[in-house]
């Protein structure tokens, strides 16, 4: 029986969140949950703001699996969820002058590509993503939090930066 996995992908808009969640979760063979998808309904309605408990209720009932690969920054509606059962924590922390280039080269793409959650979706190529630079899990090095989680929780953290 593998050992579970419980990982939480996070970083800035454009980092590249969604694209190396799936890639993760499609390399374990674990499920991919995209809090983005979760959040905005059909008329770009987001549970978040108009409905934060039924987004809270959805989120508990997708991260009850024993394994799973998240992605996704809501820390203040459901971050507790996520930092309670997350076993691994992926931190993307790339250099401004690359997350911009991301975010532009993705709105260009989707504003020219019909472009919407559970169907065919534009999502900025990861590219090479440098090196990865392990944070010992007592949070040396990280002031004990990265993005609301405590590192004494979490079995593993890694943190990508150009």
């Amino acid at each position: 029986m593998r050992e579970a996995m419980r990982i939480s992908v996070v970083g800035t808009s454009g980092s590249g969140k969604s694209t190396l969640a799936r890639k993760i979760a499609g390399a374990l063979d674990i499920p991919f949950i995209e809090l983005d998808a979760i959040n905005w309904q059909p008329g770009w309605r987001d549970l978040n703001t108009h409905d934060p408990g039924e987004f809270r209720r959805r989120v508990e009932v997708a991260t009850q699996a024993q394994s799973w690969v998240v992605d996704g920054n809501y820390g203040t509606a459901v971050g507790a969820i996520i930092r309670a059962r997350a076993t691994h924590l992926v931190w993307l922390d790339y250099d401004r002058r690359i997350v911009m280039a991301r975010v532009i080269r993705r709105s260009f793409t989707r504003a020219f590509t019909v472009a919407s959650f559970g169907r065919e979706r534009a999502i900025a190529s990861v590219g090479k993503t440098g090196f990865g630079r392990a944070i010992p899990s007592d949070g040396r090095g990280a002031h004990g939090k990265v993005g609301g989680f405590s590192m004494r929780r979490c079995s593993a953290m890694v943190r990508y930066r150009i």
